[in-house]
């Protein structure tokens, strides 16, 4: 994490934001806790931002269950502890969103910002943008980020992001994949890319279309609503309602699904595997699931598909495959 250390006192705080998000999130190996012992001693206002975001993160009460830890940070030849707290990344995007509510986001209009984001199969990543954007990514996605002073662009390369968009009427926030964009200017949404792509608004109203038509034409949508894109045609779906508990549960560190296809689930599953899964061909495509389990627990889902089902795993060099024996779907 590269640092300017001549910041002013906001931006200060952000950086402090994104330091406590990375920690918090397990982000942070050797180097990393290392630079930020650094970024610490450097100044006392990066103490005093630091602490302020702890206490902002403690004061928010919405975690289910935190886990306290001691991390001792050295200062000279004083050694300082300070507390931090563990917890779903659903509550460091709500700090991220806490905190941004309380400061002015200074957007610098002569700088460029360029640069893309990425996580790991090991979990979900949570990191405001330059705007004071908030995004969340699930396991195995990545995208690019492009701001100037007259647009925010995203690319989503893989996988899934939600987003928190930060009101700027100047400067439409869209987001690109494959070629099907999402703008809107402040709102929250949701776009899942597989094969093809998912769309679904959780706050105030954007607009969709595809850089592929000659004659471009957008669909509203609203909160609440969802449309599916099939890129093979380049078709949209009509516009549907959604369920959130089940559309977002990922961002809260859980599945849940309610008469979901399991080709469906299993997509969702192999952003958290390093070794993927497969549905075999003697796998019935009418299956439909109903689950609730932890993201980090796969394999408690897999053994109830052995329970219920009568599909179990088969295991490969470099694949796990689902197969069904005969009699029972």
């Amino acid at each position: 994490m590269q640092v300017d250390y001549s910041q002013t006192p906001t931006t200060i705080e952000l950086i402090a934001t994104e330091w406590f998000v990375k920690l918090n999130s397990n982000e942070l190996d050797v180097d990393g806790k290392q630079e930020l012992e650094v970024w610490l001693n450097a100044s006392e206002t990066h103490r005093v931002a630091f602490e302020k975001v702890a206490l902002l993160w403690q004061d928010t009460g919405n975690c289910d269950s935190l886990i306290f830890n001691k991390t001792t940070l050295t200062d000279g030849h004083k050694t300082k502890n300070v507390s931090f707290f563990y917890t779903t990344l659903s509550a460091a995007a709500m700090l991220i969103v806490c905190f941004l509510s309380f400061v002015d986001f200074p957007f610098d209009s002569g700088k460029n910002h360029t640069y893309r984001i990425s996580s790991t199969f090991e979990g979900n990543k949570t990191l405001p943008l330059a705007d004071g954007s908030v995004v969340t990514l699930s396991g195995n996605s990545q995208l690019d980020v492009d701001f100037t002073s007259n647009q925010r662009n995203i690319v989503l390369l893989s996988g899934t992001a939600h987003f928190q968009v930060s009101p700027d009427k100047t400067r439409p926030f869209t987001v690109y994949s494959k070629g099907i964009y999402t703008r809107a200017v402040g709102t929250a949404f949701q776009v899942k890319m597989d094969d093809d792509i998912q769309i679904s608004v959780t706050e105030g109203t954007v607009a969709v279309g595809d850089t592929h038509q000659e004659i471009q034409r957008f669909i509203k949508i609203s909160n609440g609503k969802q449309i599916n894109v099939e890129l093979a045609g380049r078709t949209m779906s009509e516009i549907s309602t959604f369920d959130e508990k089940t559309a977002l549960s990922w961002i809260n560190g859980r599945f849940i699904y309610e008469d979901a296809p399991l080709n469906e689930i299993i997509s969702d599953l192999n952003r958290y595997r390093e070794k993927k899964l497969y549905v075999g061909n003697s796998v019935s495509t009418k299956i439909k699931i109903d689950a609730s389990f932890d993201i980090q627990n796969i394999d408690s889902f897999l053994n109830g598909l052995a329970i219920s089902h009568n599909i179990y795993t088969q295991e490969t060099a470099d694949r796990t495959v689902l197969v069904q024996q005969p009699g029972r779907e």
